[in-house]
């Protein structure tokens, strides 16, 4: 039976990847945390059947490792509950740096001279701290790679153990005491030979370590302590050394909480010479910290080199009467990483987390949301969602931008954003697709956007509209919100107010001649050959006209005074304008059997908006798509605010609007961007960049100045950047921004959380395709039924058309 064991748990290793954002001004509070690890001895005591089991002190190490082409940095301690603790405190010091468990590569045993370091003064003298200098003696260290080759390494290892502050106050007291007298206080060491004084202060100072140990530490309860105050007390006339010579570096070292510290530096090389000059390069390199005090290099034990492989200090040398003590400030001088300018500076030489990673806020990890990627933290690879709550949805449905040069992800990153926002909250989409892309790419996975969509989710959830079907043309018009309403007077105001916004364009300062089209609008709820039909033919503007005191709707005078009061000239120059703008539709043929049929019934929008479907409208580029895209933005705007928002929530799709950009529909996506989460109906536009010659200038500037949510993939453009400058700060820079930004990869700037703050950016990796995280099938026989079911055949159409131009022309 052990009656007395000493407990050694397992030291454990992390290896610190630092990012450009490091810094090392909190070194010292670091340090004074890192202090808590003490406790006294009784609390480390631990008597049982087995016997008495004393656990020592948990010390901290911090190695540099360097060699010719590489230099990496280390901490260490006890394995468990400080470790715990250390991780967690370095997580606090360097908040972006990445922690990674490894083990200690040690260092070799041949060619190899090992030099350690103490203070040469008493401990009362404080080194030169200089707070806001964070690069000494790192950037020091760090240089000597210039003279090393293949083969050298250059270890530096200090470690430092918690000392009792009670002890410590005590000791630094009985010096002050000496200063005041005009006396040096001495180190406790035997290597200056028998000098009476110093053995005797390390005697002294030796019982004072008894003290501690037998009774924990703390007031001087002995007789001898009172003498010693007494025989210390200064003389009546002034020293010669005063309190005001010291700095205040040493002033505020009492203060601080106190460190054992064992500060050594090896030099691995084959040719002794050379490592000779190596050895005193590291030993200089500490020669910007001489203050009050200064480091001194000695020859270390033998056993030093067994101490820094095992990463455990012998009694011994735990025992030795020259053990220096440092200050939380001192030893936090020795703790650093390079910082951004050393990282420029040896940027072949170090290995530099260059993700800038941030804290994701927590509002970002709520599997509550909708998901959207993944987000490294300190090494952890976190999944991101976009904060959602079904009682309160309007914080979530902001509009959003992505935007990326081409092949980086963005439309496979915004087809995550559909699927997972239906299958996980029911929220709808209208998705404008004038790419219309088919086929697989070499992973198997769908090129097109609708194609993707529709495969992923499940058929009652789509609605699937083919405009570029011809054969079989589908209804699409402003009629579609007269159902989302009761009030059918309040829906025709506001189809008219819209559609005569459509067709005037910039225009609108005609104002006789809107006057009259808002109110053809009004009274023929958006049906374009009526609305011709009110200028054209004075029997069918009568007919409406007699209906007007019945429905309320429509201005009978104002019709009269058409009619009647005006001369042919008059009226032409009122429907003349009028008639140019919807001669583009009529005289169309992709677009004329999709805005001037009879509306089907089965075609019922304002249900599929207000039940969350996701409704893919398919078109081929070209001037139909641009009249086509903008009459469809504007039409479910219409739905939504007829419905004043209710039911689900609704992204709007624009991918690539630089094909379909007219300056009606720039104008109206002013709007849009800024009314429409008003109405759970949030724009999210896809893109490639803000730089000229791409968007208009116009588009762009509302883009970027929009308050709405950023998607930033990598760009090429360095324009896009500068534009969403005041976005990605204070975490990213225009310049970084760009670097950091890999393939798959993007930056989430201006995200807010469920309560509508703005987070900071951070970056983050796509989600997979949707192909491969979730069960797909091929439903392209469900978009050839819905083109039958929802559309009629163009020969029919046709037919209605002449119809109904014929009774025209009999009206007139």
């Amino acid at each position: 039976m052990t009656i007395f064991s000493r407990v050694q748990p397992e030291m454990e290793v992390v290896r610190l990847i630092p990012d450009r954002t490091v810094r090392n001004v909190q070194s010292r509070a670091f340090a004074t945390a890192l202090h808590d690890l003490h406790a006294p001895w009784w609390k480390r005591v631990r008597i049982g059947k087995e016997g008495v089991h004393y656990r020592s002190i948990p010390p901290f190490w911090y190695l540099l490792r360097l060699e010719a082409e590489e230099a990496s940095f280390y901490a260490a301690t006890e394995a468990g509950e400080p470790m715990r603790y250390l991780a967690h405190r370095l997580g606090r010091l360097w908040p972006k740096a990445t922690l990674e468990r490894c083990a200690w590569l040690g260092i070799p045993c041949e060619s190899t001279e090992i030099r350690e370091f103490g203070l040469e003064r008493h401990n009362l003298f404080s080194l030169a701290i200089k707070a806001s200098e964070d690069t000494e003696p790192l950037g020091t260290l760090l240089a000597l790679t210039d003279e090393m080759r293949e083969g050298d390494v250059v270890v530096f290892a200090a470690c430092f153990e918690p000392y009792d502050r009670v002890v410590w106050n005590d000791r630094v007291e009985n010096a002050h005491r000496e200063w005041a007298r005009g006396k040096l206080p001495r180190r406790m060491s035997l290597r200056d030979g028998w000098n009476p004084t110093g053995l005797l202060e390390s005697l002294n100072a030796l019982l004072y370590d008894v003290h501690e140990t037998v009774l924990g530490g703390g007031a001087s309860r002995d007789t001898a302590r009172e003498k010693d105050r007494k025989r210390n007390e200064p003389p009546k006339k002034s020293a010669a050394l005063t309190e005001t010579q010291l700095e205040d570096d040493t002033r505020s070292k009492k203060t601080q909480a106190p460190f054992r510290g064992f500060l050594r530096a090896s030099v691995t090389c084959a040719d002794a010479a050379r490592r000779q000059v190596l050895l005193r390069s590291a030993v200089n390199a500490f020669a910007g910290l001489a203050g009050d005090n200064r480091l001194v290099a000695r020859k270390s034990p033998a056993r030093a080199l067994d101490e820094m492989n095992r990463l455990r200090m012998h009694p011994l040398s735990k025992a030795s009467l020259n053990v220096s003590l440092y200050s939380a400030a001192e030893a936090g001088k020795f703790i650093q990483l390079p910082t951004a300018g050393l990282q420029e500076a040896y940027a072949d030489l170090l290995h530099i987390n260059r993700v800038s990673e941030v804290a994701v806020p927590n509002c970002f990890l709520d599997d509550s949301g909708i998901y959207v990627g993944t987000a490294t933290d300190r090494g952890k690879t976190l999944d991101v969602f976009i904060p959602f709550d079904p009682k309160q949805p309007d914080t979530t449905m902001t509009s959003r931008g992505f935007v990326g040069s081409p092949r980086q992800g963005k439309d496979q990153a915004l087809i995550n954003l559909i699927v997972e926002s239906k299958r996980k909250h029911g929220i709808g989409a209208v998705v404008l697709d004038w790419i219309d892309e088919h086929g697989r790419d070499e992973h198997g996975n769908q090129r097109g956007m609708s194609d993707a969509i529709r495969d992923a989710l499940e058929p009652e959830d789509l609605i699937d509209l083919q405009f570029a079907n011809y054969d079989w043309p589908i209804f699409f018009g402003p009629q579609m919100a007269l159902a989302a309403t009761k009030n059918s007077r309040i829906a025709a105001d506001k189809i008219s107010k819209e559609l005569s916004d459509f067709l005037m364009g910039d225009e609108t300062d005609m104002h006789q001649t809107y006057e009259y089209l808002r109110d053809a609008a009004k009274v023929c709820v958006g049906d374009l050959m009526d609305i011709k039909a009110m200028f054209a033919s004075r029997e069918f503007a009568e007919a409406k006209m007699s209906d007007m005191p019945q429905t309320g709707i429509g201005d009978e005078d104002l019709w009269a005074t058409y009619w009647t009061k005006m001369s042919d000239a008059q009226r032409s120059s009122v429907f003349s304008p009028v008639n140019l703008r919807l001669a583009q539709i009529l005289n169309d043929e992709a677009l004329k059997p999709i805005f001037c049929q009879r509306p089907n019934p089965k075609l019922r929008y304002e249900e599929w908006v207000r039940d969350g479907k996701v409704i893919l409208m398919r078109m081929k580029i070209g001037e139909s798509a641009k009249t086509l895209a903008h009459f469809a933005t504007m039409t479910v705007f219409l739905l939504k605010i007829a419905s004043d928002g209710a039911g689900a929530p609704t992204w709007l799709v624009i991918n690539e609007p630089h094909q379909i950009q007219t300056k009606g529909f720039v104008k109206f996506m002013k709007r849009i961007l800024v009314e429409g989460p008003k109405y759970r109906l949030a724009p999210v536009v896809a893109f490639h960049h803000l730089g000229r010659g791409h968007l208009w200038p116009e588009f762009a500037d509302t883009l970027s100045a929009a308050n709405i949510s950023w998607h930033a993939f990598y760009n090429s453009n360095l324009q896009t950047y500068e534009k969403l400058r005041v976005h990605l700060e204070p975490t990213f820079t225009p310049d970084s921004a760009m670097k950091q930004t890999k393939r798959f990869h993007y930056i989430a700037a201006s995200w807010r959380d469920a309560s509508g703050e703005t987070q900071p950016a951070f970056l983050c990796a796509a989600p997979r395709p949707v192909a491969e995280r979730h069960p797909t099938r091929d439903q392209n026989a469900l978009s050839e039924r819905h083109s039958r079911e929802f559309g009629r055949p163009i020969l029919e159409v046709l037919d209605e058309f002449r119809a109904r131009q014929r009774t025209m022309a009999q009206s007139r």
